[in-house]
Parts: C-alpha cells; structure tokens; sequence
C-alpha cells in the first residue's frame, strides 16, 4: 500500500482532483500554470502502477480515464523536482 507520507517543498503547487470519487474520468487540476512536469501515477491498492499521466510545464491539469477500472481504493502519487506528494481517490462502479 502507498504510503501517504509525503516529501513537500514550498514550491510543491497544491492540486485538485475532481469528481472524487469518479466512475468515468479523474481530472487533476493545479490552480496555476506549472513550471515544470509534474508526473502523476494512479496506484492500486496492491501498490501496482495502473496509469501514468503528466501535468506538463505551462499546463494546469491531466486527465485519467478510469472507465476500464475496477472499483475501489486507488492512490495518485505526485513526483517533481519540488517533492513528492500521495492522496487517496475512489473509483466507483454502478
């Protein structure tokens, strides 16, 4: 399981992630531009990398399609040059 300890910098921008929990798409949002990618990882509770998506420099947001996911506890994990960051999502099934 993901830790959800995390090594932060002042310059770690804060991001959204919108619907939580989702069924169709996770969006990750920052409130500004970045200055750098921010890779971003959509962990399974196993700790298995199951997607990958990058928040590029001079953009505010990435997209994951979790449609073909299973249900249940996922982690998005955060890796820039300002720090690494871990928080919970929720993918749900009807």
């Amino acid at each position: 399981t993901p830790s959800t300890s995390s090594s932060v910098s002042m310059n770690m921008p804060s991001f959204t992630v919108l619907p939580n929990p989702s069924s169709d798409v996770l969006v990750v949002q920052t409130a500004k531009a970045m200055q750098q990618d921010v890779r971003v990882e959509l962990v399974d509770v196993q700790g298995r990398i199951v997607d990958v998506q990058t928040v590029f420099a001079g953009s505010t947001m990435a997209y994951f399609d979790i449609r073909k996911r299973y249900a249940g506890n996922y982690w998005l994990r955060y890796f820039s040059t300002a720090g690494n960051y871990t928080e919970p999502v929720v993918i749900l099934r009807d």
